[in-house]
């Protein structure tokens, strides 16, 4: 068999050097001395930093307080009806207020004793009344309708049932009917329908007519939450006639003095206080006269400046009304008269006021329209506590 000799390695040349043969460990060398270096700074970093921990106190967060936001409370708008002037029926339980450049007339010659508020410059009524017709029934020319409008009255809100522009008189009017009290009709005295009728010259005049009627309120049998008015009132009885009423403690038992007109002396006359003492002004009287067989008389109408009026009924009795100017003693004075016939006794009563000087006499004083009010209140309460007796 024939052998194969290995071919012999070519000669090194001359001047080469001859490199050793590289051992694995050596070559790793200096990845390993990295590594090292690194995990040793590593370590100490973490040695440092658990050192430092340890020796820093554990604190306990603060949580700071929600910010409390303070809300201003809204700014209070003024009453535009605090300082005005009320008027209170308190025999028939309502009140309204009412500026102060109003005056408030009680219309005694009305069906119903209700009362008027106009101000000064005569723009504006507002009548609480009993209604008669209708608005337009006898208007003569196109009238333009008002819409629109819308009252709240006594916690009600109304829509008028009428309401019209009357271009000749350049007004404008509007009726709210019926005022309504615990959902029914508001009503007495026989009459089952009360209404509010105003009219004004100026749209813009509608925003005051809003506030007036916004205080028009009713009140309790006692009025105003108060005592009745007429608890301490004087009582006048009188049996053989069977006739009782209530007065104020500062009216007097006068003779010669109070307006009648059935020829017969009167059962009692009731003075107010006067406010002129040296004149015989300013004064209310109450005179009551019962007249055994005078139908006749009763239904006489009185002589003089004399208007009839609708009747009107006094706690359940119907008497016929009339009303009377004149003069006497240097004293003007207007009289309301109430007749009622019961078979043929006639029973009378006189609501008079003194209203100062007719023109002759030079301690004459006037009353104020308030003054007026007052005594015509007085006198409306005195009547209405008059009875006849069972």
């Amino acid at each position: 068999m024939e052998q194969t000799n290995p071919l012999p390695n070519p000669p090194t040349p001359p001047g080469m050097p001859i490199n050793p043969p590289v051992s694995p460990s050596s070559s790793n060398k200096p990845v390993l001395t990295a590594l090292l270096i690194v995990l040793l700074v590593v370590f100490s970093s973490l040695v440092t930093y658990l050192l430092v921990k340890s020796q820093t106190p554990s604190q306990t967060p603060v949580v700071s307080p929600a910010p409390v936001v303070q809300t201003s409370p809204a700014p209070s708008v003024a009453d535009p009806t605090a300082n005005w002037k009320t008027y209170t029926n308190t025999k028939y339980n309502y009140q309204i207020s009412y500026p102060l450049n109003f005056t408030a007339v009680i219309n005694k010659e009305s069906f119903i004793p209700g009362i008027l508020l106009t101000n000064s410059d005569k723009t504006i009524t507002i009548a609480l009344t009993a209604p008669t017709g209708t608005l337009s029934g006898n208007a003569s020319e196109r009238l333009t309708p008002i819409t629109n409008l819308k009252f709240i009255i006594a916690g009600v809100t109304y829509f008028p049932e009428e309401a019209f522009y009357f271009p000749s008189e350049k007004k404008y009017r509007f009726r709210i009917a019926p005022l309504l009290k615990d959902g029914k009709s508001w009503g007495f005295d026989g009459i089952d329908i009360f209404s509010i009728d105003s009219q004004y010259t100026k749209p813009e005049e509608i925003k005051i007519i809003d506030q007036i009627l916004s205080t028009f309120k009713f009140l309790s049998s006692t009025g105003s939450g108060q005592a009745d008015e007429t608890a301490n009132w004087k009582t006048y009885k009188n049996e053989k006639y069977g006739v009782e009423f209530k007065y104020p403690q500062n009216f007097m038992v006068t003779e010669g003095r109070g307006q009648y007109f059935i020829n017969q002396k009167p059962l009692i006359e009731l003075e107010s206080e006067t406010f002129n003492l040296l004149a015989n002004q300013l004064e209310a009287l109450f005179t009551v006269t019962v007249k055994s067989n005078a139908k006749s008389d009763c239904e006489y109408v009185p002589r003089g400046n004399v208007d009839t009026l609708q009747d009107r009924v006094v706690n359940g009795v119907k008497f016929s009304l009339f009303s009377n100017t004149g003069a006497a003693a240097g004293s003007k004075y207007s009289s309301t008269i109430y007749h009622y016939l019961d078979d043929t006794t006639c029973y009378e009563i006189v609501t008079t006021i003194r209203e100062g000087s007719d023109g002759n006499s030079a301690e004459g004083i006037s009353k104020t329209e308030e003054q007026k009010n007052m005594f015509n209140t007085q006198l409306d309460q005195i009547l209405s506590t008059f009875q006849f007796l069972d």
